[in-house]
């Protein structure tokens, strides 16, 4: 908007380091990076507050095995038989898997079909 209100004055409104921004954002590998790293942090994210609501729902281990081995109980649609607590976090994790899944398809997009 800068360059844009500046060429209109005549005037110079960008500094060298607004260009070197501008040119960075510009690079397909740097905003490749970006979005890799962003998925990364998403995913830690996503597996931690996943496994914190799978230990509260869950008594042992072996049952979070289980359910981690057999991924049926995510057709019955409610919190019952499933490793969640209650259908309230049941909820959350079905619609942030969703989010999850279609966000990290969309970053390393990025990665595996860099802009020419």
């Amino acid at each position: 908007m800068r360059k844009k209100i500046g060429k209109l004055r005549g005037v110079e409104l960008l500094t060298d380091k607004d260009y070197e921004i501008i040119e960075k954002n510009n690079n397909p590998k740097y905003i490749a990076k970006k979005y890799r790293v962003s998925s990364y942090i998403h995913l830690v994210l996503f597996i931690t507050v996943q496994a914190i609501l799978w230990v509260i729902g869950t008594e042992s281990l072996a049952e979070i095995k289980m359910y981690l081995s057999d991924f049926s109980w995510l057709g019955n649609g409610n919190a019952k038989g499933s490793p969640y607590p209650n259908d309230a976090a049941f909820a959350i994790g079905v619609i942030w898997g969703i989010v999850f899944i279609a966000d990290f398809i969309y970053s390393w997009a990025y990665t595996l079909f860099p802009k020419k």
